[in-house]
């Protein structure tokens, strides 16, 4: 059921928070892109299409966005085309009966919000539904009972952002209890949603995703799990034991991660107990796997926490992966930089069941790699070094239990067959790829099945290499590239200097490739396109191919204008600016957050001391539309 709602009901404060653990540039570029979103939505912001009820057979378009959610809603046979907006005025649901086919566009997405922060609303809930069904390209956030729910369905998800979603309970960004479906997540990101504990027997499991999978299999492809938390609710006292695992995903069941899953920045917070002698208990800061099989093929696991406090007996298990029960199989993945503030912590913590660690890198994570406490592990062909660092110490033991461990790289060295202790010459801090000389190259498993068979990212001969890139499911980690940041138009005076930049992610190693017009430039193959003194006739239209042995990917034609000395070069942008008025004499500071919490963390942006009553702050990463001036400062806080 739909109707017209008065330009005068039109809802004014449509506008969301994020908090993202992106690199800043990346950051803004993606807030911008929100930001551009919802201006967008506001343009029809005064013909909004109101709806309720039980909608049968309808198509949502553009033309009629946005839709404002003013009751429950029961849906089946409904089509909602790319750029519709669906805004939720209080806390109701989207129950899918049947046949909902949400499709967007990279450019155009769909969005499902809330108007109301104070309620938000109660999310996408797929309840009985079928296979028949599809979410891409679209954006789900600030529900506060998931994102997503999931019950005895398989609807396609692809393609899709779920972020800024909580619940009291499990699995703040999806929820998934099937009893014989299978549920594939693909190219989604799943960011900067939260699970809440409470003192009614609600635990709070999986920040990022929860699922009960029974029969069935939860798959992740090429998705993304980022910045999720299990959290107590502030608001609920604790008097008994608080065990809040899995910080990006609690899974029951069976599961598979591949394609370049990405599992990072996510955290398992235990509130604590009162008093003694209860437990503050932080389990799988990245993955708490329980019964079932959890298979991880070319899946990063990194920089997850498990943490706890602030009273009772503290404990943390498995900052990166913990296995409850049931089988765990690691192959060619890599498991770093995750820590935990209370012992015993270790990257992969066993607790029972069998552990399986095929080529995989286990580097520089807080304190040892891998603890098997219960059950049994195997681990072949795998590096374990700079792990559980103390000061005046070093870097202590990496693996902690029986454990039968074979023709891996163990710092410190390890029992068994065909071990070495060697720097594995990674090629950076931050990248797991061993490089030459490195002595892992072809010191693997001499068995056949382990042969490397993609080179690169493999080195050396046929012999397996240790690591995370050796063996046949190296190439897994690989695919054609993808242009991250396309070349923008330049603009130069004659005899100076001027670059057209690229990046771009994929299969290394990457080739680039220059174009002007449709002419290839000779030697012009880096991923910057230079001229120390441009001239006239280096005007026109330029792009870039950029290739590896997976495919290729040309990007958007830009325009470089070059204008003789003397001239002016008309440059417009829009960009947002605060006029700060105050004291002369008084220094004022302008800075910026991403995190609208209780307690964000602000970072500077500008600092001036007044000569005259008023400071005009242009900033040129806008946009921020927002400013609140507090005495002794100024804050910007970017909201969109």
């Amino acid at each position: 059921m739909k109707t017209k709602a008065p330009d005068s009901q039109t809802e004014s404060t449509m506008q969301s928070s994020l908090t993202l653990n992106l690199p800043t540039h990346q950051e803004r570029r993606f807030k911008a892109g929100i930001w551009l979103l919802l201006l967008l939505g506001f343009a029809n912001a005064g013909r909004a299409t109101d709806v309720a009820g039980t909608i049968i057979g309808e198509h949502w378009t553009k033309a009629n966005s946005p839709y404002r959610v003013v009751g429950d809603i029961l849906a089946a046979d409904l089509t909602i085309d790319p750029g519709v907006s669906i805004y939720f005025v209080s806390n109701y649901v989207f129950e899918v009966a049947a046949n909902v086919t949400a499709i967007g566009t990279p450019a155009d997405p769909i969005l499902f919000t809330s108007t109301n922060g104070a309620v938000g609303w109660q999310g996408i809930f797929f309840n009985a539904s079928g296979e028949d069904s599809t979410l891409a390209y679209c954006w789900i956030q600030n529900s506060v009972k998931s994102g997503i729910r999931v019950s005895d369905s398989s609807p396609v998800i692809r393609n899709c952002i779920i972020t800024n979603n909580t619940t009291i309970g499990n699995g703040g960004g999806v929820w998934v209890q099937n009893s014989t479906y299978d549920l594939l997540l693909q190219d989604c990101t799943i960011i900067n949603n939260r699970s809440k504990g409470d003192n009614t027997g609600r635990m709070g499991m999986g920040g990022g995703i929860a699922a009960f999978m029974g029969q069935g299999v939860l798959r992740l492809s090429g998705t993304t799990v980022s910045g999720n938390a299990t959290v107590p609710d502030p608001g609920t006292p604790y008097g008994n034991d608080t065990r809040l695992p899995g910080g990006g995903l609690y899974i029951v069941g069976n599961a598979l991660l591949e394609s370049n899953c990405n599992v990072s920045y996510n955290a398992a917070v235990g509130g604590g107990g009162s008093t003694f002698p209860f437990d503050s208990v932080g389990a799988g800061g990245g993955l708490f796997c329980s019964g079932g099989t959890a298979v991880l093929r070319n899946t990063l696991i990194a920089s997850n926490t498990a943490v706890v406090g602030p009273a009772g007996h503290l404990y943390t298990y498995g900052a990166g992966l913990y296995l409850d029960s049931g089988q765990l199989c690691v192959t060619n993945s890599i498991i770093a930089d995750n820590s935990g503030n209370a012992l015993p912590a270790s990257a992969v913590y066993v607790n029972s069941g069998q552990a399986n660690l095929v080529n995989c890198a286990i580097a520089y994570n807080g304190t040892e790699g891998l603890n098997v406490a219960g059950g049994s592990a195997l681990v072949l062909n795998s590096i374990f070094f700079n792990n559980n660092y103390y000061t005046g110490l070093g870097y202590l033991d990496q693996i902690i239990g029986t454990t039968n461990v074979s023709y891996c790289d163990i710092q410190n060295g390890y029992a068994g067959m065909s071990n070495i202790n060697f720097s594995p010459i990674f090629r950076s801090r931050t990248d797991l790829m061993i490089v030459r000389p490195s002595k892992c190259i072809d010191a693997g498993s001499t068995n056949a099945i382990y042969t490397d068979v993609s080179f690169p990212p493999s080195l050396g001969a046929l012999r397996n290499d240790i690591g995370a890139h050796g063996g046949p499911g190296a190439a897994g980690w690989y695919s054609a590239p993808m242009i991250l940041w396309p070349p923008a138009n330049q603009y130069a005076v004659t005899n100076t200097p001027v670059c057209i930049s690229a990046g771009a992610a994929g299969a290394y190693p990457l080739s680039y490739q220059w174009y002007r017009g449709t002419n290839l430039l000779t030697g012009q193959t880096d991923s910057s396109l230079c001229f120390s003194s441009v001239q006239l006739s280096d005007q026109g239209s330029y792009s870039v191919v950029v290739t590896n042995l997976y495919g290729a990917v040309s990007s958007p034609p830009v325009t470089l204008s070059v204008t003789t000395n003397g001239a002016a070069i008309l440059d417009i942008h829009m960009y947002a600016g605060v006029n700060i008025l105050g004291l002369p004499g008084r220094t004022y500071t302008v800075s910026y957050t991403t995190d609208v919490g209780p307690s964000p963390t602000w970072t500077p942006l500008a600092t001036n001391t007044m000569a005259v009553p008023n400071w005009f702050f242009l900033d040129m990463d806008s946009p921020v539309p927002a400013a609140e001036v507090l005495p002794g400062g100024v804050e910007v806080v970017r909201r969109t």
